[in-house]
């Protein structure tokens, strides 16, 4: 996938920089020469990198050549970056139902671009993950995990508290477990929230957190606004997706 022109100044790009790759479980589509997804703000942090690489390989779940889908907003790669295209998918489900094929062409991938990257990252607890860290390891490259959410949480709130629910809940306790062993052997983390600093912390870890974090064209005030003297109405922001995990019913209830 040919990258698009960036928007802002590069650093200059040289044998000094790094080459990394990027596993990241953020589905995205193709079409008509277009990279779109659903949060493509989502992407912003893992695009910035680009100025610290001298090539991004974004390794992603895509879905090529469908019709545009309502919703999705258009991912614009700056110089430095390629995506590596993944046989797609967008749940938990959907990765069981062609496991067959996701493992299979994920373990292909990382194996026929190991020799151009220099550091490796991916999101994890997961399938595709767990073999991206293994065979970067495997032929001696450095690493980094990335936890963005507490995952059997969310997966409860998204299929529900049903018998059928427990196998994903069980692979995905499973999955967790090489991740602790990493971090015990000193594995870089970058988790998002204190929450998941707590849940693996512990002798010889290396666990970052990355909140707050904010997209880049997130308008920030220059300095807080004065009390209101009664009056008028509140206004409150929070920053998630209306997703039952998180836990905007619980705030307009508090509110």
């Amino acid at each position: 996938m040919s990258a698009n022109p960036s928007q802002g100044p590069q650093a200059p790009r040289g044998k000094c920089l790094p080459a990394l790759g990027l596993f990241l479980n953020m589905p995205m589509d193709a079409s008509g020469g277009r990279l779109t997804s659903r949060y493509p703000h989502l992407f912003d942090f893992f695009l910035a990198l680009a100025a610290r690489t001298r090539e991004t390989s974004l390794c992603v779940p895509l879905r090529r050549d469908g019709p545009p889908r309502a919703g999705y907003g258009p991912v614009e790669l700056p110089a430095g970056v390629r995506v590596v295209g993944l046989p797609h998918w967008s749940s938990a489900p959907a990765v069981v139902a062609s496991f067959h094929r996701i493992v299979p062409a994920a373990a292909a991938t990382a194996l026929r671009n190991i020799g151009r990257w220099d550091a490796v990252g991916a999101v994890v607890p997961s399938v595709v993950g767990t073999l991206f860290v293994t065979i970067a390891r495997l032929r001696r490259r450095p690493v980094f995990l990335l936890v963005r959410g507490e995952k059997q949480r969310t997966l409860t709130w998204i299929m529900g508290r049903r018998l059928r629910t427990l196998p994903y809940l069980w692979a995905l306790r499973a999955m967790e477990w090489p991740v602790r062993r990493w971090i015990r052997a000193g594995v870089p983390a970058f988790v998002a929230g204190g929450e998941l600093v707590h849940r693996y912390a512990g002798d010889g870890a290396r666990v970052h957190d990355l909140y707050p974090a904010l997209s880049r064209a997130f308008p920030i005030a220059q300095a807080p606004r004065q009390a209101r003297n009664g009056g008028g109405p509140l206004r409150l922001v929070t920053v998630a997706r209306l997703s039952g995990e998180k836990g905007i019913g619980a705030l307009v209830r508090a509110v």
